[in-house]
């Protein structure tokens, strides 16, 4: 579903506390996790649904597939 995602952190795609407008389509059981949540996320009706994504060190990657920055 469509997704509003907030960086928790600095990352390549802009500074901690900016939005972006993104789609999350694939789904995926998790068997570990290791580093911290990337994004705050809400679904289109404004709902948290989260974190979304992990960084860990220099690596990073998240099922939200980024559309555009938010306003």
């Amino acid at each position: 579903g469509y997704r509003r995602g907030v960086l928790k952190c600095e990352t390549p795609f802009g500074a901690k506390g900016e939005a972006f407008k993104g789609h999350e389509f694939h789904y995926a059981s998790i068997i570990h996790e290791k580093g911290q949540p990337i994004f705050d996320c809400e679904d289109a009706s404004g709902n948290s649904k989260g974190g979304a994504g992990l960084i860990n060190g220099r690596v990073f990657g998240s099922f939200l597939h980024l559309i555009d920055r938010a306003v």
